[in-house]
């Protein structure tokens, strides 16, 4: 009995060995298919990730190629016009220096007035002594036109400083015959000037409008705003001196070259600005 009791418990061990053993093996085993799970959805997670930074790094990296072709398209095209301006603004700048110091020791829109010398006595008005505007029977040299215009953009310059005031959408870019007005918003340049005189397609124009005739609409605009201005600040009210302005319209004339139909309707436009002027 005592032989058989003592074989029955070493077998009765020995199977708890075995249980124990087994049940460490199997705990062993879940918890390695537990850990290689984990890092399969860590490496899966990774992955994804890593996708989405390749699609970032390739949209960022065609938005940056873009702009840079824009920047350097732009830095080309304004290398040749920044050196052909760059004398005009220097004596540009001498000008204005000195129209400042003039200014200071002048009172009023009289002073102006004499300093830029406009004359609005006969059919076309001069600025400075440059015509602005045109004689079907004698033309007047773009040039020249250019040149007037920029005058205009100079007083308007002068008097904004004069005033301390600001375009509401627009500020005044005065370079002589190269003269421009740029939009506040989107940057949009407006250019004061005409390369080419187009008056063989007025017709056409009358349909399709010339950047032109958008710039002279805007300079009217600025215009507007700066003869409001001036009669806010004026001791007394200056309106019955003005012409009246609305869109591209003075005095019910229309500012835009190939809208007005003919040189000499234009003209007369033109006229009427250095009047408010």
């Amino acid at each position: 009995n005592a032989s058989s009791s003592s074989s029955s418990s070493s077998s009765s061990s020995s199977s708890s060995s075995e249980s124990s053993l087994m049940k460490e093996e199997r705990k062993g085993s879940e918890e390695r298919k537990e850990k290689i799970s984990k890092l399969e959805r860590e490496t899966k997670d990774l992955e994804t990730e890593l996708d989405q930074k390749h699609k970032l790094y390739y949209k960022n990296l065609f938005f940056f190629q873009k702009a840079q072709h824009t920047l350097q398209q732009s830095a080309n095209e304004t290398e040749g016009e920044i050196l052909e301006l760059e004398d005009e603004i220097r004596s540009f700048v001498s000008r204005q220096e000195s129209v400042r110091k003039g200014a200071r020791r002048l009172e009023g829109s009289e002073g102006l007035k004499d300093l830029m010398q406009i004359d609005v006595s006969n059919e076309i008005g001069l600025i400075m002594g440059m015509r602005l505007g045109s004689d079907p029977d004698s033309p007047t040299p773009l040039e020249e036109i250019n040149a007037a215009l920029g005058h205009v953009c100079f007083v308007i310059h002068t008097l904004c400083q004069l005033l301390d005031f600001q375009f509401s959408l627009y500020v005044v870019i005065p370079r002589g015959s190269r003269s421009r007005i740029k939009r506040f918003d989107d940057n949009t340049v407006f250019h004061v000037y005409e390369e080419k005189d187009q008056s063989q397609s007025w017709l056409l124009l009358s349909f399709i409008e010339p950047a032109f005739d958008g710039a002279l609409a805007v300079l009217l605009t600025c215009v507007s705003e700066i003869c409001r201005k001036c009669n806010q600040e004026n001791e007394g009210p200056i309106s019955d001196h003005l012409l009246p302005i609305k869109n591209d319209l003075i005095d019910s004339m229309t500012i835009k070259k190939y809208k007005a139909g003919s040189v000499k309707q234009w003209s007369e436009a033109l006229r009427k600005l250095l009047i408010n002027l």
